[in-house]
């Protein structure tokens, strides 16, 4: 009876994190969805050189926003799979994360205004741009450490479904103005009506089912500082190693509708990287449970077997897939985007061959050794932006792709290196 008992356990267990990852690659679908939809729309109402302004700007957002949060949402994703059946210990954990993310995130949006005071040109249409995408930050960190949350609980239906909210409303807010005739420089307020609209949506359901209102614990709250302080590196660069290129772009190239047409194939690129993503999100919470357990090497030697013989195939499919679908939105936007098709094939390829490592991205802050984490990631992001600042003074826009593609080949390999290294798993 026991080992039947251990068996349904199993089974159920299964069940559950094949259903999380259906419901991640449903977010996954729609994020993506929601994501070429709000380019679309910019391409169709304004041109490619609001697409361009608005992309740098996005990038420069993505950035920021990991200083806003300061990595208490990683912490809340450490903590929370540990505690989980202690009710009153999540709630107080969220709490006490939340109130880091309001102090540090306002902050944050103080700081970043004196440096653009002093140091940006006040008439640059980008000043102007960057002070708009300030105003979400708060917002974004609430969010990040809320999302979090849920999927610490491994509440993953509601987690996929509040993870693909925000780009949809980006792309409700873009139509709008669009269809408004709003000037394109406003186009970036779309970032904070987003934030704002799903903080509301998840506080609301967060307190239906009763996992609001913990009193902040100061020991709790320390702790996730000190945490957030470790990974805080580790969350920069891999922001910043995914924007590095259009970041680099925008110093070194004036024309607008050119970092258009690459941010728009790069697009596309950043939506196979999620495919990789989903799977890590779903993992993560089982590795620290798994370690938690003394299991982890069984249950991650299982995990990697399955990934395995899954990317052998899938990988290669999506990527081709992936390329023939830009294609086919060139033929009905404009033949002008035709030229990023090679820029996103150079990038997916690398990323395909990568793919396994990126999954473990984050098994380093999951086992409590985020330094390692973050020395890794800061590696590859400085090994990509020097690249990037080379290749593309050398060969223009195709160097900056030919920089990030070498840069994931460079993750991958001290990803790899690291498992082997520190905690003893071999693959």
């Amino acid at each position: 009876m026991g080992i039947r008992v251990t068996d349904l356990g199993k089974k159920k267990e299964e069940k559950e994190f094949l259903g999380g990852i259906f419901w991640n690659y449903g977010s996954l679908v729609i994020m993506s969805a929601s994501g070429f939809l709000f380019n679309c729309l910019i391409i169709f109402f304004y041109d490619a050189s609001i697409l361009g302004r608005f992309n740098k700007a996005y990038a420069w957002y993505c950035v920021l926003s990991q200083v806003a949060v300061w990595g208490l949402h990683m912490s809340v994703l450490q903590k929370i799979p540990e505690t989980k059946k202690n009710e009153r210990e999540c709630k107080e954990q969220a709490a006490s994360a939340m109130l880091g993310g309001c102090i540090i995130s306002v902050l944050a949006v103080f700081l970043a205004e004196g440096i653009l005071y002093f140091c940006m040109d006040h008439t640059a249409l980008f000043y102007a741009d960057i002070r708009l995408i300030l105003l979400g930050l708060p917002f974004f960190s609430f969010n990040k450490i809320l999302l979090n949350y849920l999927n610490g609980l491994s509440r993953m239906k509601a987690y996929a479904v509040f993870q693909s909210l925000r780009y949809f409303f980006i792309a409700a807010a873009i139509l709008v103005m669009g269809l408004l005739k709003v000037e394109g420089r406003f186009l970036t307020c779309s970032f904070t009506f987003a934030e704002a609209l799903l903080l509301l949506i998840m506080l609301i359901y967060l307190h239906g089912i009763r996992m609001l209102g913990g009193k902040v614990n100061r020991e709790y709250l320390l702790a996730h500082i000190r945490f957030g302080t470790k990974i805080l590196p580790a969350n920069m660069v891999v922001e910043l190693n995914t924007k590095v290129d259009i970041i680099c772009l925008g110093f070194l190239v004036k024309n607008d509708s050119v970092i258009g047409i690459y941010s728009f194939a790069i697009l596309f690129a950043e939506g196979f990287y999620q495919i990789y993503i989903v799977i890590r999100r779903s993992i993560n919470p089982k590795l620290t449970e798994a370690h938690a357990g003394q299991r982890l090497e069984e249950e991650f030697t299982a995990l990697d077997k399955g990934l395995k013989k899954c990317f052998k195939w899938l990988s290669p499919f999506l990527m081709m897939a992936v390329t023939g679908f830009y294609c086919v939105v060139c033929l009905v936007l404009g033949r002008e985007y035709f030229e990023g098709t090679k820029y996103l094939i150079v990038i997916c390829a690398a990323m395909a061959a990568n793919g396994r490592n990126i999954v473990y991205g984050n098994i380093f802050s999951q086992l409590g050794l985020p330094i390692i984490e973050s020395g890794i990631n800061v590696i590859t992001v400085f090994s990509n932006f020097v690249m990037n600042l080379c290749f593309i003074l050398l060969c223009g826009t195709m160097g900056a792709a030919a920089a990030t593609a070498v840069s994931h080949c460079i993750y991958g390999r001290l990803i790899k290196k690291n498992i082997n290294r520190k905690c003893g798993l071999f693959y």
